[in-house]
């Protein structure tokens, strides 16, 4: 009897789960606390699901280190700070990045 009433408990567990998955998924919230947990489960849902498929990360793996390589070889990159209009500061590796009206305005950081 014990043992049925584990079984069943484990199922109920499963079922509540799954279902909280699916509502942080599907479910649109307008609550900003509720929002931003939202937002947070699924980057990490999404991060946890693309750990699994590792049929890739020999590639990623070496790209990561070619990239490493070719920015050691240049030097120490250039970063850019600028401010947009709402006053939010924003850093950007290269002026590229820095969306056009703000690239008059956007500073080099100091290396």
């Amino acid at each position: 009897m014990k043992f049925i009433r584990f079984i069943v408990w484990v199922i109920l567990t499963l079922i509540l789960v799954v279902v909280v998955d699916q509502l942080m998924i599907k479910r649109q919230v307008t609550t900003p606390v509720l929002k931003q947990t939202q937002a947070f489960y699924r980057d990490f849902r999404l991060r946890l699901l693309t750990l699994v498929r590792s049929d890739d990360l020999d590639d990623r793996i070496g790209q990561t280190i070619e990239t490493q390589k070719n920015s050691s070889d240049e030097g120490t990159p250039v970063r850019y700070l600028y401010v947009d209009a709402a006053g939010v500061l924003h850093f950007a590796d290269s002026l590229n990045e820095v969306p056009p009206a703000y690239r008059q305005s956007a500073q080099q950081l100091a290396q």
